[in-house]
């Protein structure tokens, strides 16, 4: 209710929903994150963790950057394997596959995050190409499909609770969603270019081994 009484316009409960979802979005995965990397990458971090632990750990051989991002990847092959709670449907490129075909696209893509993880490990450069390349097919999908498919056809489709499905639709997150998207992978574009320096050139030269 506003100050006086009346009711909010829906409009007004969009926008301001849609604005603490991206507050949310900016503190958890840039503000925290980029605090966190700037104190860890401070020297006197490095020393006190050398002095303390001289022995030689596994994550000590690969680049900090890489390793997050390995690790980063691997997570998100276990995520992946969420959507098959929710009757396997997989968002692709417009459509939504839903029992056995979505069944076999989550655990594909599973399987590639997975693989992609250890090899970004390793320092293979042919993982950092395949990852570059899973994320600009992933972000054309995910901007295809958001703006062809209405996110309640696709909540339904998918099981989730009919409350959730009505309040996702007042709060006006396809509109959300359809911009957000492509905007979503921009810094993991970032990040790709960013650590490319610490692969070698060709796939001949080799990596780290595990």
């Amino acid at each position: 209710m506003a100050a006086n009484g009346q009711p909010v316009p829906q409009p007004a409960i969009q926008l301001i929903t849609q604005v603490i979802m991206v507050a949310f979005m900016l503190l958890f995965y840039i503000v925290i994150p980029g605090a966190l990397f700037l104190f860890y990458r401070s020297p006197h971090v490095r020393s006190t963790c050398e002095v303390r632990d001289p022995k030689g750990r596994w994550t000590d051989h690969c680049p900090l950057p890489v390793l997050a991002l390995s690790l980063l990847t691997s997570f998100g092959a276990v995520g992946t394997l969420a959507l098959l709670g929710f009757r396997c449907v997989f968002p692709f490129f417009g459509f939504l596959v839903d029992g056995a075909g979505g069944c076999v696209l989550i655990l594909a893509l599973s399987g590639t995050m997975l693989y992609l993880g250890r090899g970004l490990y390793r320092l293979q450069i042919d993982a950092w190409r395949l990852l570059l390349a899973v994320i600009v097919i992933m972000a054309i999908s995910g901007t295809i499909t958001f703006w062809r498919i209405d996110l309640v056809t696709m909540y339904t489709s998918m099981g989730v609770d009919s409350h959730v499905v009505t309040a996702a639709a007042k709060m006006g997150q396809m509109n959300f969603l359809r911009w957000m998207t492509p905007i979503w992978f921009l810094p993991w574009f970032g990040w790709l270019l960013f650590v490319r320096r610490y692969f070698p050139k060709s796939s001949t030269t080799a990596g780290v081994s595990v």
